[in-house]
């Protein structure tokens, strides 16, 4: 297996004549690592909003925790603020996310990557250009949560 690691700006790979060689005979082309969004809910999406729903059944999420999962859920595919999150928790956001991320740690099968926060699967945080923090629900946790609601 080979591993080909790029360093530089778009403009100066794509100065490099051999690299659109290298991404064309490589088995896995650019392209395909690239993640599109879409609003089809994966196998990957699938396993994970499992993982996510035993999380959530192992014990009661506190109110903080119900109320941002239920915002979020509710706000997609749209982000919300961090104003708009913490309101929805009535805590510091985040807190509230180390905490999710603390009981999803502890569900067996639940990724580890010591790199990760392991919260990042189920809400991800987003900064747009002009610097605001926004939170975004994965489509694994507006299932899981979909499904925590109809069981009770």
């Amino acid at each position: 297996m080979r591993v080909f690691i790029f360093d530089g700006t778009p403009e100066e790979l794509c100065a490099v004549p051999q690299l659109e060689q290298l991404i064309q005979t490589s088995p896995t082309s650019a392209t395909a690592l690239a993640h599109e969004p879409s609003d089809e809910t994966s196998d990957d999406d699938n396993a994970m909003a499992k993982l996510i729903l035993r999380g959530l059944n192992a014990s009661p999420p506190p109110p903080s925790q119900r109320g941002l999962i239920a915002r979020l859920a509710n706000a997609y595919p749209d982000a919300l603020t961090t104003a708009e999150a913490e309101a929805a928790a009535g805590k510091q956001i985040g807190g509230v996310i180390g905490g999710l991320g603390l009981r999803f740690k502890h569900v067996r099968g639940w990724p580890r990557r010591a790199a990760d926060w392991p919260s990042r699967y189920a809400i991800r945080r987003e900064t747009d250009a002009d610097g605001i923090v926004r939170y975004r629900a994965t489509p694994a946790l507006v299932a899981a949560w979909g499904q925590f609601q109809t069981r009770g």
